[in-house]
């Protein structure tokens, strides 16, 4: 089941998120939101490993350039892709 609006709901959040304007907990929240969304449910679990295969190389961030570029990959995916 292919629902645009999930993966631009996620798309905007992973945005703000990497902008550093997400509200508290978004991120995490979003991590494990229900969501009927093949693509959508694939990218959640990419995001939450990703601190693990980026770690983070400047104290009190997230994670690394490396994960940030994967997850602005993410947001370009979840706004171009039609088919699951």
């Amino acid at each position: 089941m292919i629902n645009l609006q999930e993966r631009e709901d996620l798309a905007s959040s992973l945005e703000r998120f990497l902008e550093g304007s997400s509200e508290d907990w978004e991120f995490d929240d979003l991590l494990y939101a229900p969501v009927n969304d093949t693509l959508t449910k694939k990218i959640i679990e990419n995001l939450k490993t990703i601190q693990l295969r980026f770690p983070p190389n400047i104290e009190r961030h997230f994670t690394s350039s490396e994960g940030a570029a994967e997850i602005s990959e993410m947001i370009e995916i979840l706004r171009t892709r039609v088919q699951p």
